[in-house]
């Protein structure tokens, strides 16, 4: 199923519907808004299991990135988007290569909303 016809099944549609230019630009948005959400709670899942993974607590990864703990939680539950160089920095200073971490997330939070079936569920399949 490619993604137009998950974003017309989404909507309750058939490709065989006419809908207006207004519906599809609003489909579209939906559609990218639920995308870029789960791209961040990807990422978000990445930077906590590496920071984990190496023993920091949010207070110390907050620290090396001077930042506060609160940034660092912010962070992990996804709302990477407010300072995307903020990001990347973080995902350095644990040693991530930015590339490939976003490069992935955007790949399985596609393959989150083609498995949900657009039915509205966001759960990261990390």
């Amino acid at each position: 199923m490619d993604i137009y016809s998950c974003l017309y099944s989404l909507n309750g549609l058939t490709q065989n519907d006419s809908i207006s230019s207004a519906q599809i630009a609003w489909i579209d948005k939906q559609s990218t808004e639920s995308l870029l959400n789960l791209i961040g709670k990807n990422i978000g899942f990445t930077i906590k299991l590496r920071r984990k993974n190496i023993g920091f607590r949010q207070i110390d990864l907050a620290a090396h990135a001077n930042v506060s703990a609160s940034y660092i939680s912010d962070l992990e539950n996804g709302k990477v988007w407010s300072n995307i160089s903020k990001t990347i920095e973080i995902m350095l200073i644990l040693k991530l290569v930015p590339i490939r971490v976003l490069a992935i997330a955007e790949s399985l939070a596609k393959q989150t909303l083609v498995a949900n079936d657009y039915q509205g569920k966001e759960t990261p399949v990390m």
